[in-house]
């Protein structure tokens, strides 16, 4: 019968070695998740921001449809604030529940606003098609993208409350 001896491991006096677990504070420990969100947030500034500013410039030319044109940028600024939203969140736990809340009122809203504008674009335009040039594509891909998202949204809201209760 082998003789059985434990096995000798080297102790070291060092505080982190031997397995003991470091807790990093939550500022350092979320710092390459800030810094991407930033840089997200700076990127989705600048596309949506250029996007907004293009329809702003368009719906001032004349024979313009503003009202369809005006619920693509309620429909990407909706899109926008909820980024600052999620932004502002990830920077602190105290904000993250307010923004949260914040953004469950906010973005359904401008969602819902987005398709209410086009709505009323669209009519326009059914009862005098010859007065307005531009404006009916972009007013029909703003309500359809919004109730999309707001579908999305609600799907969910509707799997986080099923899960939860």
């Amino acid at each position: 019968m082998p003789c059985r001896q434990p096995s000798r491991k080297a102790r070291s006096s060092a505080p982190l070695a031997n397995g003991a677990s470091h807790r990093t504070p939550n500022s350092v420990s979320r710092q390459p998740a800030v810094i991407t969100a930033t840089i997200i947030l700076i990127l989705c500034t600048l596309l949506l921001g250029s996007a907004m500013l293009k329809c702003w410039f368009v719906a001032k030319r004349p024979g313009t449809n503003t009202k369809c044109l005006m619920s693509l940028v309620l429909l990407l600024g909706g899109i926008l604030i909820s980024v600052y939203m999620h932004w502002i969140g990830q920077l602190s736990d105290t904000f993250a529940p307010l923004m949260r809340t914040a953004m469950l009122i906010v973005y359904p809203i401008m969602l819902l606003a987005s398709v209410a504008v086009s709505t009323l674009g669209r009519r326009e335009l059914m009862a005098d098609p010859e007065n307005a040039s531009q404006g009916e594509d972009q007013g029909t891909y703003a309500a359809i993208l919004a109730l999309i998202m707001l579908c999305a949204f609600c799907g969910s809201i509707a799997v986080d409350l099923s899960q939860r209760y």
